[in-house]
């Protein structure tokens, strides 16, 4: 028997679908992705023998958790690319399944469920199961249309709108019998072969001599997930499911040591991320669980409840509890202890907080400005910098590290509370609707509200691995409410699932010519960007041909043409058009001003500098460039207070000492500037000049190394700084 198995006499079968896309990437990667995991589901139909019920699933389930849903596959355009092929071929082959049986059925069979309550019309009846999720469609297409950059908010928002696909697909494909023992066995699978491959980057890192024991060091089960804490993420999310597969009564030997090792291992792995959030999700997750089985085994009539065997499996719950007990006392330096203690005792000094707190005060911010339409999908890491204070700590900020505040700041307050509204409705319906013996409502509904406990504190929407699941087990549990099997045919499925599979098909077929306009321009500009600083001018030419409405683009091929001063017109140009599609992205601004100041154009130089300034106040880069502008111009007063400003939000820079030391000498400033220089030594000489200072997070990605302009004479060397301070004693 499989997971989900259980006794004949229970009413319901539930499946699940499929986690969706490549994430976090300005591409339709997000489309393409979920649509594949639904019809790579879907596709254990077409294949009538069990080996297509059982294989296809864990194949494509696990290929999206180990690389089709991955922060790294939704940035590679190959990944991309074999995505929508196997998406396109997969969905065809559901839709010439469904089709054709239908066609036969005649035209009595009615694509809707014949259990309508009394006195409830059609109409009545879907308006209230799908008016919120049409709303919160809605909401994403309307921010995207008010964007500042529809390019990107346009493709994020259909990412949106494929989780939400991906839920009618999974209430959909929930209807087969079956399909639910199927579906979760796939998840457990690829949760199995995750969970092996982040105790196997655990292992190695303990193996390493020179390990890094330090708290930042020890974050290292990461998996294919991106980071510590979105693999914690996805764990609390799967965790019920294997817990109900560890207590269940119909796994026995060999499959319920399995079960129950792998459960052991993930609660393992959950403590050694260290990520907090993820403990709490999991502590929800067990909580949930354990105490709606045990409700569910005490009000059950005869026969027995699938959740009795809870009370009878208490060994193995403590022996759960001895593994998590273990692995916080044993972690190296008691980092799991002081993750702990160091939250409730010192929450200023522990960035976790206290950086949590600033970002959650500035999304709020961003949300009072935009509170209607939200600043569009994925652009939350380019209009995030403009609301951070100048003195504050600069970091990497993809995401508002709270799920409900991050669809509010992108999409608007409206969309955020549809979410909500949403979720609870599903939930209570699932309740209220669906036999209280189903063996799968548990499970679901406990890795549910522990993802949304640890959604509280973490973002995991542009990681389709983890979200799409999300949505998928959300699916899931509406399924379990629509329909009861003796009431519906199984013409009344395939109906359903003909539709559902037209909607992917359709999607995919308008857009299929853009996306792979977009995929082959996304080819040619990482062909481009692998030679580093030498970019391929041609190569980037070919992809702003393809992709005219990328600002990246536009931005990357002014980059490699400011390098040849006969071509900075050139330049110029594309990084005007870039700000015209995106006019908050600063790097460009500033990179702009750079190109201006070049031609010896300073006016125009000194006002985009600061133009980049007003959008990212943290950036010490800005600051350096503005005061260089100023100093061009003989305005040494003004230019001392932006290398004051730069100095002291980037202390461990020598060129921000140094430039202050050079104006400070010149105003005959002589304690101030021997000071200045001292600075500048001992900051050459710590060897940290380069951290502090982030590039920042632009489209979903990282920003390359290289990517700011500034005069080679900016890197300095301490025989250098040594050589200019003894030159200024030197002077009368």
């Amino acid at each position: 028997m499989t997971i989900g198995q259980r006794d004949h006499r229970t009413t319901d079968h539930r499946p699940q679908d499929h986690r969706t896309t490549g994430p976090q990437d300005h591409r339709t990667t997000g489309q393409w992705s979920c649509g594949l995991m639904v019809s790579g589901l879907c596709r254990g139909l077409v294949v009538s023998g069990s080996p297509g019920r059982s294989l296809w699933c864990p194949l494509l389930l696990l290929y999206f958790v180990t690389m089709g849903g991955t922060f790294w596959g939704a940035l590679n355009g190959a990944v991309r690319i074999l995505n929508q092929c196997l998406t396109l071929f997969l969905t065809l082959a559901v839709i010439a399944h469904h089709v054709s049986p239908i066609r036969r059925a005649g035209r009595d069979a009615r694509p809707y469920p014949s259990h309508l309550p009394p006195h409830t019309s059609r109409f009545t009846f879907y308006a209230s199961r799908f008016t919120p999720h049409l709303l919160f469609a809605l909401c994403w297409l309307l921010a995207a249309w008010q964007s500042p950059y529809p390019r990107l908010a346009i493709e994020g928002g259909f990412q949106q709108l494929w989780y939400l696909l991906l839920f009618f697909l999974a209430l959909a494909y929930a209807r087969r019998p079956g399909n639910a023992a199927m579906l979760v066995s796939g998840l457990l699978i690829a949760t199995t072969v995750l969970v092996l491959w982040g105790a196997g980057q655990y292992i190695a890192w303990w193996l390493e001599p020179q390990r890094d024991v330090s708290a930042g060091g020890q974050r290292v089960i990461r998996a294919t997930l991106n980071s510590h804490n979105d693999f914690a993420g996805y764990m609390v999310l799967l965790l019920p499911l294997s817990l109900f597969a560890s207590l269940n009564a119909n796994n026995g030997g060999w499959r319920l040591f399995v079960h129950r090792a792998r459960t052991l291992l993930m609660l393992a792995c959950v403590v050694l991320t260290y990520s907090r959030a993820g403990w709490l999700g999991a502590i929800v997750a067990v909580a949930v669980y354990v105490a709606l089985g045990l409700r569910a085994s005490g009000n059950s009539p005869a026969p027995p409840s699938p959740y009795a065997p809870i009370l009878l499996h208490s060994r193995f719950l403590l022996g759960c509890l001895a593994v998590v007990l273990i692995a916080f006392s044993c972690s190296p330096q008691r980092v799991a202890v002081q993750r702990i203690t160091g939250a409730v005792s010192q929450p200023a000094a522990d960035m976790g907080v206290s950086g949590r707190r600033m970002i959650w005060r500035n999304t709020l911010e961003m949300i009072a400005q935009r509170p209607v339409w939200g600043w569009g999908a994925h652009l939350f890491p380019l209009v995030y910098p403009q609301f951070v204070r100048q003195d504050e700590q600069r970091e990497l900020t993809f995401h508002a590290h709270n799920l409900f505040l991050q669809y509010a700041a992108e999409a608007g307050i409206a969309a955020a509370l549809l979410f909500v509204l949403l979720v609870a409705s599903t939930l209570k319906r699932a309740w209220s609707k669906t036999a209280p013996s189903h063996p799968l409502k548990i499970p679901l509904t406990a890795g549910v509200v522990a993802y949304l406990i640890y959604s509280l504190f973490n973002c995991c929407e542009a990681i389709p691995a983890i979200h799409g699941t999300f949505w998928m087990m959300l699916g899931l549990l509406a399924g379990m409410t629509d329909h009861k099997p003796q009431d519906c045919t199984r013409r009344v499925g395939d109906q359903w699932l003909m539709v559902s599979g037209l909607v992917v098909c359709g999607l995919v077929v308008c857009w299929l010519p853009f996306v792979l306009k977009t995929d082959l321009a996304q080819l040619r500009f990482e062909a481009a960007t692998q030679q580093g600083a030498g970019r391929n001018t041609a190569l980037l030419r070919e992809a702003v041909d393809l992709d005219p409405q990328n600002a990246f683009y536009h931005g990357q091929l002014a980059l490699a043409l400011s390098r040849d001063n006969q071509r900075l017109r050139e330049a110029i140009a594309h990084y005007r058009r870039a700000l015209e599609l995106c006019p908050y992205d600063a790097l460009h601004r500033h990179n702009l001003g750079w190109c201006y100041l070049r031609l010896k154009r300073t006016a125009e130089a000194i006002a985009h500098f600061q133009k980049a300034i007003a959008t990212d106040k943290s950036q010490p880069l800005y600051y350096l460039s503005l005061g260089y502008a100023l100093e061009q111009t003989g305005r040494d007063r003004e230019a001392l207070r932006q290398y004051e400003t730069a100095s002291r939000l980037w202390a461990n820079a020598p060129i921000s000492h140094l430039m202050k030391a050079r104006v400070l000498a010149r105003q005959g400033k002589r304690q101030a500037a021997s000071a200045a220089y001292q600075s500048a030594l001992d900051a050459v000489r710590s060897g940290r000049a380069a951290s502090g200072c982030h590039i920042p997070v632009r489209y979903r990605r990282l920003g390359f190394a290289d990517e700011v302009i500034q005069p080679q004479e900016w890197d300095i060397a301490e025989k250098d700084i040594v050589k200019e301070w003894e030159s200024f004693r030197g002077q009368p």
